[in-house]
């Protein structure tokens, strides 16, 4: 987009059936999220914000991407130990890491 066609222009945000027949080629595909705020804060630092994760699982994967162990996992949780251990698990298979630390890196590095 030039500086002449941006001068002026005004954006509305429309539901796909709001947008009028002859104003669809110039339609702009958008998408709201709705972050909470550690993944906000994951996203603003460019580090993956584990997208289809269940919320649990992806609870659990923040507090390992920032040092937590498993028994501090299960301690934020309220979740058993043994559950925070199956959990961490599944995740160390989802993204690949061969060791509990392996995992904190590649979250913390947004490595995956």
């Amino acid at each position: 987009m030039d500086e002449r066609s941006a001068a002026g222009v005004s954006w509305l945000l429309l539901t796909p059936d709001a947008v009028p027949q002859d104003w669809t080629h110039r339609a702009t595909p958008l998408v709201a999220i709705g972050l909470m705020p550690e993944e906000l804060d994951r996203f603003r630092r460019g580090l993956p914000v584990l997208d289809g994760l269940p919320p649990q699982d992806a609870a659990v994967a923040n507090l390992v991407a920032h040092g937590a162990s498993t028994a501090v996992v299960a301690r934020r949780l309220n979740i058993s130990r043994r559950t925070a251990e199956r959990k961490v698990a599944s995740l160390r298979r989802h993204f690949g890491a061969d060791s509990h630390a392996d995992l904190v890196a590649r979250l913390a590095r947004g490595q995956l």
